[in-house]
């Protein structure tokens, strides 16, 4: 499997790839395809990428014009890469990363994000619905923002029965073959979070 950016910027550059045990890269045909549903809300984001694995979706947003773009990996191994990956990149490029989990290691960033990716390890809940039932999503996320959550189908079609958390909205929804997406915003009252004033993503302690 190779791994590159799909459009923009750095169309073509190729990317370093993680061990397949603790991230799987999603398929170009998918990137493409959200990319294309994303497209008006790229340019000028400032961009959180959560579980971040090779990087590749936020660098994806960087390459079609993100203003700028924060990575988010717990596992060593697939944050050596990442780190691989950004070096690809000219020094001055606004992309940092942050070892650590989710929520928790989020306290050492501030700011609000436009967009939210979410790409965890296949079949993992636990960890992305702590980050939505956080105060930390709301906090994150700017007003008029959407976070995009990629998950397999059946994990969708559970939620489509059960419903997402509460103060979120599902507002789209998309499949692919083996993945889906789910579209979500806050609701009005929600961007009320502690410690969000709408300036400019920071980042404590990053390595």
């Amino acid at each position: 499997m190779t791994l590159a950016i799909i459009a923009g910027q750095y169309r073509g550059l190729k990317l370093h790839l993680p061990p397949p045990i603790v991230a799987r890269p999603t398929a170009a045909l998918v990137r493409e395809a959200l990319f294309s549903i994303l497209a008006d809300r790229v340019p000028g984001a400032r961009v959180l990428d959560l579980f971040a694995g090779s990087g590749a979706l936020g660098l994806e947003a960087f390459s079609r014009g993100a203003e700028r773009v924060v990575f988010m990996e717990r596992h060593i191994a697939a944050f050596k890469v990442l780190k691989a990956n950004l070096a690809l990149f000219p020094p001055d490029s606004p992309l940092l990363a942050r070892l650590g989990a989710v929520p928790r290691a989020l306290t050492g960033i501030h700011g609000q994000f436009d967009l939210i990716l979410m790409d965890p390890p296949y079949g993992t809940t636990l960890p992305p619905l702590a980050f939505l039932n956080s105060p930390l999503s709301a906090s994150h996320l700017a007003p008029g923002g959407l976070l995009v959550w990629e998950l397999d189908p059946k994990t969708l079609d559970f939620f489509l029965e059960r419903g997402f958390p509460p103060e979120w909205t599902l507002v789209d929804r998309r499949r692919w073959s083996g993945k889906a997406c789910a579209f979500l915003e806050r609701g009005a009252s929600a961007g009320e979070g502690d410690g969000g004033d709408g300036g400019e993503p920071e980042i404590s302690g990053a390595p």
